[in-house]
């Protein structure tokens, strides 16, 4: 008789940032502090993550994750201002993949018409209507 054995539940565990080696590098800190942020250590991400857009003013992860962790504060117009950064990024040209650019720049829109208007309406972003 063969038994049917349930499929091992794997849990995924974000890196500890506490282990994780001084960065020394905009991608080392990107990394770091998103796992700061997946913990809950907003002071911490947001640290790492300011030395990471300054170390390369291009790196839109950076910024996306500055939003997400200063609207996670409750700072709602330094957040906007962080989502805003990632909309003149994208559309500068700063992401060579489209797809990326695009996913990013609605993520961008939405949290910014979350905050001011209280819904994601993404209609004109999708649809591209005026």
């Amino acid at each position: 008789m063969n038994k049917k054995l349930d499929p091992v539940k794997l849990k995924p565990v974000p890196l500890n940032p506490e282990q994780m080696p001084q960065p020394s590098s905009a991608s080392a800190y990107l990394n770091r502090g998103m796992a700061f942020y997946a913990r809950r250590k907003y002071e911490q991400a947001q640290s790492d993550l300011t030395q990471a857009a300054q170390m390369d003013p291009k790196l839109v992860d950076a910024f996306y994750g500055l939003g997400m962790i200063q609207k996670a504060m409750g700072a709602k117009t330094q957040a906007e201002a962080s989502f805003r950064q990632v909309i003149e990024l994208v559309d500068g040209g700063a992401l060579e993949n489209l797809v990326s650019a695009h996913m990013l720049r609605r993520l961008a829109v939405g949290e910014i018409n979350s905050m001011t208007k209280g819904d994601w309406d993404l209609a004109k972003e999708i649809f591209h209507k005026v």
